[in-house]
């Protein structure tokens, strides 16, 4: 039996200048999972940077592919759609993480992606992949203050104490994408 490939995708803005921003969240938890599930293999493809494993947890093994894409966030469809056409990944099979503007800094939400909706980097994706049906994980950012525009406010860098509430709930966060990768047929 051929060992399934399972997708995660953070979504951000490339570049070191984008990598604290609001609106790249989804780049600071890939990070953070690279860590977590111990993949040290990292491969440049096509406007993509991504990190691959066999890895095995509750008894079940799979492909771990961790990627991010090198696209502003509005193409990051196209960087999805490669890797996926590339490494045979059914869409049911990604998840994506990234941000979600207007809900508490150190919340989130997840649920399968069904239609359009106000960010642009899931509407790239439905776009690219044709469909919906894979899983979303939204963090939220907060709310952007008065008289600040809402893409100044995804743009402007997390403090510290920002930061630190998203690191307290990482284990929650394992927990989820383990139950995404390990238990989630």
């Amino acid at each position: 039996m051929a060992i399934k490939s399972k997708l995660i995708v953070g979504l951000g803005n490339p570049g070191e200048k984008f990598f604290k921003n609001k609106h790249s969240i989804g780049f600071y938890f890939t990070d953070k999972l690279v860590n977590y599930y111990r993949l040290s293999s990292v491969y440049h493809k096509r406007k993509t940077i991504f990190w691959k494993k066999k890895t095995e947890k509750y008894g079940t093994t799979i492909n771990l592919i961790i990627l991010q894409p090198q696209t502003f966030m509005s193409l990051s469809g196209e960087a999805v759609l490669y890797i996926a056409a590339f490494l045979r990944i059914e869409v049911q099979d990604i998840l994506v993480l990234c941000d979600n503007i207007g809900d508490e800094i150190g919340s989130y939400k997840s649920y399968i992606a069904k239609e359009k909706e106000n960010h642009n980097g899931i509407n790239s994706l439905l776009d690219s992949l044709k469909k919906g049906g894979f899983s979303i994980l939204k963090f939220g950012i907060g709310t952007p203050p008065r008289k600040v525009k809402e893409e100044d406010y995804l743009l402007t860098n997390f403090s510290k104490e920002e930061l630190n509430k998203y690191d307290n709930f990482f284990p929650t966060i394992t927990e989820i994408c383990d139950d995404f990768l390990f238990r989630n047929d």
